[in-house]
């Protein structure tokens, strides 16, 4: 039941707009393979969904878990591998799935969850619902251009990236303009 509430609680947050940022943490990878409800990792995490998701691979999906991130320290491998969760929401190119881990391991880092709800200067600047402006770098402005808000991303803390959830397509963010 706690599960279910918490995939319940993580799927609803991805819908949010003209709300704050959330701050999750999450695992990002290429699907190397999608076979019904089982789903691989290029990293050779193996993960059951709970529902099949018919998609090709070799697209970057996300595993959204709750709480922060575990302290990765690799003198404390073991407890760090004891400490990740095991089952969050996997995205990918558009639809939210809930998903167990089966096998492997993996890295997750922390990031802010929101939604891009509109392109300025097309996609030289995005702007999210909590009313911040994150400036785009003129390569990446190809891709940005042509998305069609609102879609949800999560945009990384320790590095300047902004991953589109609904396309599974990261970019380089500049700077938060606002």
């Amino acid at each position: 039941m706690k599960r279910i509430l918490t995939l319940i609680l993580l799927a609803s947050s991805i819908q949010l707009v003209g709300a704050e940022l959330k701050s999750v943490s999450f695992f990002q990878d290429t699907v190397s393979d999608l076979n019904g409800r089982v789903l691989k990792f290029l990293t050779g995490s193996v993960w059951l969904l709970d529902q099949e998701i018919v998609e090709l691979p070799l697209s970057e999906g996300v595993i959204i878990c709750t709480g922060p991130s575990p302290k990765f320290e690799k003198e404390k491998m073991k407890e760090y591998i004891e400490s990740l969760p095991k089952a969050g929401v996997f995205l990918y190119r558009g639809q939210t799935v809930g998903a167990k881990l089966v096998s492997g391991t993996f890295i997750l880092r922390d990031g802010l969850l929101g939604q891009v709800i509109q392109s300025h200067g097309k996609g030289a600047i995005l702007e999210t619902d909590d009313g911040s402006l994150w400036s785009i770098p003129r390569y990446d402005q190809y891709d940005t251009g042509y998305w069609l808000p609102p879609y949800p991303v999560i945009i990384f803390k320790s590095e300047f990236y902004l991953l589109n959830l609904k396309e599974g397509k990261k970019v380089w963010i500049e700077k938060k303009v606002k």
